[in-house]
Order: C-alpha cells, then structure tokens, then sequence
C-alpha cells in the first residue's frame, strides 16, 4: 500500500491520504507511478509504504505500538522510538524531481 500526504497534520492517517494505491509486490523491485496519473500537482508532500500482509487495509502494529508489517517512507527515514513525521519524510514533487525511492523494511 502507498499512501501520499501533503500536510502534517494528516500524515500517516490513511483515511486521510491525497492518493492511496495498493500495488503488487510481485518482485522484490516494484514501480509505482501515480503521481502524474493522479493529477496530483507539483508541491510539497510526504509517502508512506507498508507491506499489508494480511490484506486487511491497515498497518498492523504489535501491543506495543511497533509495526509488525514492513514500512517505509519518502526520505528513507528511520527513527528509532517514534513514528517519522512530515516535515522529515516531506519532499518536493516537479519536473526535475518526480522520482523518490522508498526502502522497505
């Protein structure tokens, strides 16, 4: 699933996504391109990726709050003890950059 955001204060709230799509992961390398076909205009936004293993339409979290399905965002960012937020996974879409790149773990 790939959901992108254009604000802070929606972000990581999939029920508030711009655009959200759900993508076959068929090869460990997959393409998405929605962007462009979203007419999604060129500004600031931020993109969040999960693996939803059991299809059920959200992120499953452990008790203690920890993913338990693989994730990753726009910027690659990785903190320790705490959900990345906007500002740091936040990049800007125009034509001379329309391409991010998003590590799943």
């Amino acid at each position: 699933m790939l959901a992108v955001y254009d604000n802070e204060k929606d972000f990581m709230n999939i029920e508030h996504a711009v655009v959200k799509e759900k993508i076959d992961l068929a090869t460990a390398n997959c393409v998405a391109t929605f962007f462009y076909r979203a007419g999604i205009p060129y500004g600031q936004y931020a993109i969040v990726a999960y693996h939803d293993v059991n299809s059920n339409g959200i992120h499953d979290k452990d008790i203690f709050g920890v993913p338990a399905e693989a994730w990753g965002v726009s910027n690659n960012v990785r903190p320790l003890f705490r959900e990345p937020v906007f500002r740091e996974c936040a990049f800007t879409y125009v034509p001379s950059n329309a391409t991010v790149t998003i590590n799943i773990r």
